[in-house]
């Protein structure tokens, strides 16, 4: 269906997971995303930086991408620090124009980008919301919109994760899209459904050995495993559970905001993840130990295969995979695209 796949903002190249038997050429200014795409494509092209980058005419290609979503993300700070505007010094607002760029050139067949909910109602400093700016601008390029909010929880995955995508269709062409119908699921997937066995977990991830000595700043009494484990909620059971996170307990009134991190939360393996994200992991209600996901489970709650590669260093991974796409949604969105 397609002569080649320009995977723009790649990460660690979840789109092209999901687009297989077709070449894939990269653009990523992370480094050390760029050495992931290097192990994981070997016989592709890998760019850096996308201002620099120049592209040739190719009506039969797609064009996939995550830009930046810091800008739009609640997790950003960019809509609570600026009252739903973007912030105009952030010079990662402007890369979809760099994407726009590259679009226009190109004029490939389908355009798929992805950005969080946030895009939906944060505005520019003309007061435009940038969702639609993105619609308008792919518009006048000459091409037919969706917009889709999907999150993997959707399609059975354990990962509450809405993600707002754009599919841009060119006129005239051979293709249609078929919009997104919710698939009838069970409600019984859950987190556990993706835990590895104790034994290959790193004991540094269990709360016992992360939150050794560690203590309250407001009560030095209290240790923070403790305190966790004490407020905990009343739990539900399973059959209510459905496609929801189940918080399980969390610390309160121990940082500035008065609001609990990420890291200082807690949900039950019968419920789905949170939103996996770059700087921060919540702890588990697992056995023996309460604990954090380790990195393959990270892969799997993104529907990336276990043996995928990412950076050496834990807190790169974790950072790569909370940056990237879910492998599943990407293809449930290609399997949409018919030949006419």
């Amino acid at each position: 269906m397609f002569s080649k796949h320009y995977d723009l903002f790649a990460g660690i190249g979840g789109f092209s997971l999901a687009l297989p038997n077709i070449s894939h050429e990269f653009c990523e200014i992370d480094k050390a995303c760029q050495e992931v795409l290097r192990k994981a494509f070997p016989s592709s092209t890998v760019h850096g930086d996308i201002a620099s980058l120049d592209l040739i005419e190719d009506h039969e290609a797609i064009i996939t991408g995550g830009f930046p979503c810091q800008p739009f993300s609640v997790a950003g700070a960019g809509m609570r620090l600026n009252k739903g505007f973007i912030r105009e010094e952030d010079s990662r607002s402007n890369l979809f124009f760099e994407a726009a760029r590259l679009i226009a050139k190109v004029k490939p067949k389908v355009i798929l980008l992805e950005n969080v909910p946030g895009i939906l109602s944060i505005k520019n400093k003309e007061g435009r919301v940038m969702g639609e700016v993105v619609k308008e601008c792919l518009t006048r390029l000459g091409y037919s919109v969706f917009i889709e909010i999907i999150s993997p929880t959707d399609l059975g995955i354990p990962h509450m994760r809405n993600r707002v995508f754009f599919i841009g269709v060119r006129e005239n062409s051979d293709v249609s899209f078929t919009p997104f119908k919710k698939p009838n699921i069970n409600n019984t997937f859950c987190v556990r459904d993706i835990l590895q066995p104790v034994e290959s977990i790193p004991a540094h991830l269990f709360i016992s050995h992360k939150w050794k000595n560690l203590f309250l700043k407001k009560d030095p009494s209290t240790s923070r495993e403790q305190a966790l484990k004490n407020s905990a909620f009343l739990r539900k059971p399973v059959e209510s559970v459905g496609g929801r996170v189940q918080l399980i307990a969390e610390i309160l009134d121990d940082t500035p905001s008065g609001i609990s991190r990420q890291s200082d939360r807690a949900y039950s393996i019968e419920g789905c993840s949170p939103t996996l994200v770059c700087s921060a992991r919540p702890f588990f209600n697992t056995e023996p130990d309460w604990r954090q996901l380790s990195v393959v489970e990270g892969l799997r709650l993104q529907s990336f295969p276990d043996s995928h590669p990412v950076s050496e260093k834990e807190s790169a991974a974790y950072k790569q995979i909370g940056n990237s796409v879910n492998v599943e949604v990407i293809r449930n969105i290609i399997s949409r695209i018919w030949e006419i």
